[in-house]
């Protein structure tokens, strides 16, 4: 039986972010003194996944400036975020023009995010019999995680060290206390301040967590 295609998916958005806030990447400049940490950083993590991975097919999604549905829907969403820093803001259309050079596929989708593109794809490719590996930085994407290990599993840039953690089922109960199926469920019960969204009064992780575990969803 043939080894099933592999696809990776890059959360652009987020892992650009989580560059531009890695230790020292911030302060990277060229000679004329362009910031330049999220971009590298960035390039760097998808060459290393590139040369691990060895995928058959790589696609990035970033996220667009509009308003997204969920904001529509709920307009504290995100409130609780400042504006994307001036020195990333330089960086970002040198992200996406060197995606684009490297011929990679650049999804952008009004009134979603890219993490919704990615999500839809992944689920797609699982349907198809295609492996799908995400690099993100968002743990949301931990609701990805298929059944069978590898089917769909999540990479992460490790914390102040080089390289990507790898996230299959059981990483995400390690990390979390959940399954990938339960972390919708989690969110709901103890809300997520990243994302300024409120959970149920007096539920915080733990107690998510002991309920999820009891009660399964």
């Amino acid at each position: 039986m043939a080894d099933k295609e592999t696809l990776v998916l890059v959360d652009g958005s987020s892992v650009a972010f989580r560059m531009f806030y890695a230790l020292f990447s911030n302060s990277l400049r060229s000679s004329t003194g362009m910031p330049t940490g999220a971009i590298f950083g960035f390039f760097n993590a998808m060459f290393d996944l590139i040369e691990k991975h060895r995928p058959d097919m790589l696609a990035v999604a970033f996220d667009r400036s509009e308003t997204t549905f969920r904001k529509e829907e709920f307009a504290e969403y995100k409130a609780n975020r400042s504006e994307m820093p001036d020195d990333l803001r330089q960086q970002w259309p040198l992200l996406k023009e060197g995606v684009e050079i490297l011929g990679i596929p650049l999804y952008e989708l009004a009134g979603f995010e890219g993490d919704d593109v990615i999500g839809t794809v992944a689920k797609d490719a699982e349907k198809r019999g295609i492996k799908v590996n995400i690099l993100t930085g968002d743990k949301d994407a931990f609701q990805l995680v298929s059944d069978i290990d590898g089917d769909v599993q999540v990479l992460m840039p490790a914390h102040g060290r080089p390289g990507l953690v790898t996230y299959q089922r059981a990483d995400v109960f390690t990390k979390l206390g959940i399954w990938p199926e339960q972390v919708i469920d989690y969110k709901a019960l103890c809300g997520d301040t990243s994302d300024n969204i409120p959970g149920v009064r007096g539920i915080g992780p733990k107690t998510a967590v002991d309920l999820l575990t009891e009660f399964k969803t």
